[in-house]
């Protein structure tokens, strides 16, 4: 009983693990300032394209 808890938990873990893996691409970059999102740098900063990549300055 206890060999399936840890084979069902393993299962759940590694498939968490999987969804998290495949949604970290789902921001491929950007061509120029109006693809970054607004919502991660603080006021006085703003996201910016630079290099295909979003960082706010």
């Amino acid at each position: 009983m206890a060999k399936i808890i840890k084979i069902v938990y393993v299962m759940i873990v590694f498939f968490f693990i999987f969804l998290s893996v495949t949604n970290s691409s789902a921001f491929s970059g950007c061509m120029n300032d109006s693809d970054c999102p607004d919502l991660f740098c603080l006021p006085p900063l703003d996201m910016k394209c630079h290099e295909l990549v979003c960082k706010c300055r």
